[in-house]
């Protein structure tokens, strides 16, 4: 059956499985559903540690404030 979803195969270790394995129980998901929504969680988690460095700099950054009022005037 074809699928517009593109495939990856990742090899992990056995107390990874089992974990997968337990998780996806409790939830009553399988564990490819699982593993997607877990990548899926872990690559926002990076865009706002990203977007946060990156929030950080500027505010570290010497330069002129305008306030929020002048901002939208």
């Amino acid at each position: 059956m074809p699928t517009d979803k593109e495939r990856i195969n990742i090899s992990v270790d056995s107390s990874l499985f089992a974990a997968l394995k337990k998780l996806s129980a409790q939830r009553k998901k399988p564990i490819s559903t699982l593993t997607r929504e877990l990548v899926e969680k872990a690559l926002e988690l990076e865009e706002d540690l990203h977007f946060s460095s990156v929030a950080d700099e500027r505010l570290q950054a010497k330069g002129r404030v305008i306030s929020h009022s002048e901002a939208w005037k």
